[in-house]
């Protein structure tokens, strides 16, 4: 997933950043990004109560996952 070019990378970057400020919810940036999130989309479907604490882990905790496939779970 590295396909994304280093331009579009920096305004997904500032424009997530922006909207965090504006909702006052505080935000890291991910040590990895773009993220894979198919994993985590698919046990958010299988429990509906994780989805706070993967919001968390990659948004908040800057945490990577795992690092070959850029996966939050």
């Amino acid at each position: 997933m590295k396909w994304i070019s280093p331009a579009k990378t920096s305004y997904v970057r500032k424009d997530i950043m922006d909207w965090s400020q504006y909702l006052c919810s505080p935000s890291k940036w991910p040590s990895v990004f773009p993220i894979c999130s198919v994993l985590a989309l698919q046990v958010a479907i299988c429990n509906e109560n994780v989805t706070n604490a993967i919001y968390r882990a990659a948004w908040m905790a800057g945490e990577q996952g795992d690092s070959t496939t850029n996966c939050v779970i």
